[in-house]
């Protein structure tokens, strides 16, 4: 059982590296594409909303526009880790989303903490999604966690389409997203 785990672990560690040089050398277009339709994207969400996006992380879609977008028509939360835990917050204005650079840690802003049980859609990161809604993160969890412990929300896989892979495995602990937007 360790044997098959470890071969888990090393298949998800090439991948890892192997998508983060995929989405490292795309071209400038592409990135400016993709975060356009992603943009566009938020835009078809419900006006009374509330959505969990993040900040995007080093060549992570960029989800500044997003953001923007969903300040401007729904309720833009944004995950805060604390204590190894993902700690939704809630974001009021332009002006906080604008100081907000460090995806991890928002500790330069006073944010307040966001009720779980009202977030009804949330955009979830990673370096791979496979046909069945299954993604390859950076190793933490965090999502899985969560998305384990919120049956209730929409959850969205979103990235480039560079990033779809058929298939990824799966460990006992891996939580598919809903649907997938890949730009």
């Amino acid at each position: 059982m360790q044997i098959i785990s470890s071969e888990k672990q090393s298949e998800k560690k090439f991948l890892r590296n192997h998508l983060q040089k995929v989405r490292n050398c795309l071209p400038q277009f592409r990135i400016i594409e993709a975060s356009l339709k992603l943009r566009d994207f938020v835009h078809t969400l419900p006006k009374n909303a509330c959505v969990m996006s993040f900040v995007s992380y080093k060549s992570e879609i960029s989800t500044r526009l997003a953001n923007t977008a969903i300040l401007e028509h729904c309720t833009l939360i944004l995950p805060h880790i604390s204590n190894k835990t993902m700690v939704p917050v809630i974001v009021r204005s332009i002006d906080v989303l604008s100081q907000l650079t460090n995806p991890l840690d928002f500790s330069n802003v006073d944010l307040d903490i966001f009720p779980t049980t009202d977030i009804t859609h949330v955009l979830v990161p990673g370096l791979a999604f496979d046909n069945d809604g299954y993604r390859l993160g950076y190793g933490g969890g965090y999502y899985d966690r969560w998305l384990a412990q919120h049956l209730h929300t929409l959850s969205i896989g979103i990235g480039y389409r560079e990033q779809h892979v058929p298939y990824l495995t799966r460990e006992s602990h891996d939580f598919p997203v809903s649907s997938l937007f890949l730009c």
